[in-house]
């Protein structure tokens, strides 16, 4: 125990000393200074009061999820956990939210893999293994060790608390474009859960991934980046040095200073080159401008949060829109879709369809603990009939038994032709008398 003591110790006094030799001027490649680290120690993964799943809050086209091998149809409401497979085809967009820490958009023809998702109540991590495509991710702020990144196969993303993209171009590059806060360009090499979960001490992995992030490149607010193999292969090398200075037993404190040292130099020596946001992904950020993180899932596991019981009926009933109301596109920037509460339930399934009877297609779909859900999003919905449906889901049985019976409501859409204003013939004025 004593030994495990000193050298988590001589690790920290290392991070603490390893600053950049002199200070670098601010800019979209700026490398801030090291924070403090935490005083107390944080617990180890995994720990029962973990929350180790995503929820799927929006889902649009064709999406699939593959899990053990198995691939089904994923739709809102869904779950997706660790080693997941999430797809999406042509024209069709998915959004998964992590508790309150996160959430992740994908565009269209996207794959992603959920190598790390762990939520807990002191310390929370999320590792997005993106295969090709484009995803765009908005993170709350992050403490401590928290840890949220989107990687391929060149580099790793990392964040303290923005919205940024990140896409697998073809060619082996990587484009990283950032809306708002900071994003670190670590190298794939640096495999930090894996070190964690190795380590006799995962906290001096933790630290020691802290302050290689904090001495990467970082691309700023309002700045975008292209990273190729060329520009990541020197500091991908020095990368792996500090994880093999970290694989050891005993890690040795020289060792990974120098390590560590190296990085510094290797990675500010080959840096990308980074300039303003491009006019695509200026459209990008405009697409998912009403990207959110939600208050669909709750923030910790139930068991250490019970709800207390609400005073609601005991039947399911629509409140809004009435039944078959016609609704004026041109009046109205939204539509609110209002229900009464059930005793007991503790989120809702909405979705909305075009259309109704058996030739009914879905086009939204919500999951939202509360008792309404906003439609907001009218850029490819018509004119014509739709159908929105509720369905109630609680771990109540006498809930459950109910099964998943939605309670139904149709409204329509309509866009009046706006009338000509009216002509009036007014007799001419008569001329002067002769």
């Amino acid at each position: 125990m004593a030994l495990r003591f000193f050298a988590a110790a001589s690790v920290f006094g290392l991070l603490a000393s390893c600053q950049p030799s002199a200070p670098v001027p601010p800019g979209p490649a700026a490398r801030p200074a090291a924070p403090t680290l935490p005083a107390e120690p944080r617990a180890a993964f995994p720990r029962p009061d973990v929350i180790q799943k995503g929820t799927v809050t929006y889902c649009e086209g064709r999406v699939t999820l593959q899990t053990s091998g198995e691939v089904t149809p994923l739709d809102a409401g869904d779950v997706v956990t660790e080693e997941d497979v999430v797809k999406t085809g042509p024209a069709s967009v998915c959004e998964i939210q992590f508790s309150q820490f996160g959430v992740i958009h994908l565009g269209e023809n996207t794959t992603v893999s959920l190598a790390t998702v762990r939520l807990g109540a002191g310390r929370k991590v999320v590792d997005v293994d993106l295969t090709d495509g484009k995803v765009v991710a908005k993170v709350s702020k992050l403490v401590g060790y928290d840890r949220f990144q989107i990687s391929t196969q060149l580099v790793q993303c990392g964040v303290r608390g923005t919205k940024f993209s990140v896409e697998a171009a073809p060619g082996q590059q990587t484009a990283v474009a950032v809306e708002d806060g900071t994003v670190a360009l670590i190298p794939a090499t640096f495999q930090q859960q894996k070190l964690e979960d190795a380590a006799p001490d995962p906290q001096s992995v933790q630290a020691a991934g802290t302050k290689l992030r904090d001495l990467s490149t970082s691309v700023s607010a309002g700045h975008e980046t292209v990273v190729t193999a060329q520009s990541m292969a020197a500091p991908a090398q020095s990368a792996q040095a500090v994880a093999a200075a970290l694989e050891t037993t005993t890690p040795s404190a020289d060792a990974l200073t120098q390590a560590l040292t190296t990085y510094r130099r290797q990675e500010a020596a080959q840096a990308p080159a980074v300039h303003a946001l491009s006019e695509e992904s200026e459209k990008t950020f405009q697409k998912t401008s009403k990207l959110t993180i939600e208050d669909a899932v709750s923030a910790t596991p139930a068991a250490a949060s019970p709800k207390a019981a609400p005073q609601v009926a005991k039947a399911l009933h629509l409140v809004s829109p009435s039944e078959r109301e016609a609704i004026d596109i041109n009046k109205h920037e939204s539509i609110e879709m209002k229900w009464v509460p059930i005793d007991g339930a503790v989120q809702y399934l909405v979705k909305l369809y075009r259309g109704t009877g058996p030739s009914k297609t879905q086009v939204r779909a919500w999951v939202t603990p509360g008792s309404s859900v906003t439609l907001d999003r009218f850029d490819d919905l018509g004119t014509g009939d739709y159908v929105w449906a509720v369905v109630p889901s609680s771990d109540t049985p006498a809930l459950q038994a109910q099964g998943d019976k939605p309670v139904e409501g149709q409204f329509s859409i309509v866009k009046p032709e706006t009338l000509p204003a009216p002509v009036v013939n007014l007799p001419s004025a008569p001329g002067p008398a002769q």
